[in-house]
């Protein structure tokens, strides 16, 4: 089956296609436009069932866990960041939604599900480079693209 966009000389996303937004309950999603990076991931762990015979007889359903994330923002952003969750800003959860859109190109959006900021580490040095934070978060599940990494996955 033929690929349904075109793959030779076509565009493609690049970082500047990327929006990432904050959704905190019962206020409006926050744009961060100062974001210079992010990445997670998420893996499932099963396990083979072998018997008598030495190849597996099956595999277990598998065991969800999703990673740490981190979201890379610029020194003024976090200080809009954390003014949005408050005081126990490491207690909020919040959804962290990442959407992909250039021209010609599907809209694509992935979202960190119930993030909390489980690390906020600060190093700053002499340059010309602007002040960037890498915060460590730990969202409950990913989406990607709306889909659930499980079948009946309770959310």
């Amino acid at each position: 089956m033929a690929v349904a966009f075109p793959t030779v000389r076509g565009r493609k996303y690049d970082f500047a296609s990327i929006e990432v937004s904050l959704a905190t309950t019962g206020q409006a999603a926050q744009i961060f436009l100062e974001s210079t990076g992010i990445d997670w991931d998420d893996t499932i762990e099963e396990t083979f069932l072998y018997g008598t015979n030495p190849a597996p007889l099956g595999r277990t359903r598998g065991q969800y866990t999703p990673g740490e994330a981190t979201w890379t923002i610029s020194k003024q952003s976090e200080a809009v960041l954390l003014d949005q969750l408050g005081d126990g800003f490491m207690e909020t959860t919040f959804d962290l939604v990442i959407k992909y859109s250039d021209v010609g190109l599907p809209l694509i959006v992935d979202t960190l599900e119930q993030c909390r900021i489980v690390g906020a580490p600060g190093s700053f040095a002499s340059g010309p480079d602007p002040l960037t934070v890498a915060l460590k978060l730990k969202p409950m599940v990913v989406l990607r693209n709306g889909k659930t990494p499980l079948v009946n996955h309770l959310r």
